[in-house]
């Protein structure tokens, strides 16, 4: 009878230890299962606010590239459309092509693939966009772009998040038969710059600006 008695008293001991066990696996699968639900979860926030940083940066990139051709096409009107007397006199080094990217390549020059230049957005829709030189001096000489009550990037300071540098380098150029006067390919690039979590990122639009063969 003892015998017996022993039998089962080892056997409920055994039933607890593997029921204690199995609770122990279950609460490991358990939180493995919550740890990795979590991770996945925090690596796409992390990948949706690296997407939505690119597609502004993208976005900023192109929007100075278009103020570039914007203002050479308003100089084109002005030079070549209105009066010619509102450019520079034509001489033995007259470029008209100079002309058109007035206020974008000088004289003095302005968006050089050195420094780079930023953009100052027009009060009126009226007025052309103005473009200032960036200095030498600290780490974004282009300063930030700062983004207003409406959400829209229209002026800058010197912290944010943001930072877009536009650069212009003369290439090819083109003599017109016998006449002095040469045209000359402009080589734009846009670089839009910002960190993701201190990680350096960026976004770069390359063009060429073409002159006009038919003035």
């Amino acid at each position: 009878m003892d015998y017996r008695t022993n039998i089962n008293f080892k056997s409920v001991e055994a039933r607890r230890s593997f029921t204690l066990l199995e609770t122990i696996v279950a609460i490991y699968v358990l939180l493995s299962g919550i740890v990795g639900m979590m991770t996945l979860a925090s690596e796409n926030l992390k990948a949706l606010s690296y997407f939505r940083d690119q597609l502004i940066a993208a976005n900023l990139a192109q929007e100075g590239a278009e103020l570039v051709r914007n203002r050479r096409d308003s100089n084109f009107i002005v030079c070549q459309k209105r009066s010619i007397a509102l450019c520079s006199a034509p001489g033995p080094n007259f470029d008209f092509n100079q002309n058109n990217m007035d206020g974008l390549v000088g004289p003095p020059p302005v968006c050089d693939h050195v420094n780079g230049c930023r953009v100052v957005l027009p009060l009126t829709t009226t007025e052309v966009p103005e473009f200032v030189k960036c200095t030498d001096a600290g780490s974004n000489p282009c300063q930030f772009l700062k983004q207003d009550a409406d959400g829209i990037y229209n002026s800058y300071n010197s912290s944010g998040k943001y930072h877009r540098k536009i650069t212009l380098e003369k290439l090819t150029n083109y003599h017109r038969g016998s006449l002095p006067d040469e045209l000359y390919d402009w080589h734009l690039k846009v670089r839009v710059e910002w960190k993701d979590r201190l990680v350096p990122r960026w976004v770069e639009i390359n063009d060429v600006l073409t002159p006009n063969l038919h003035f």
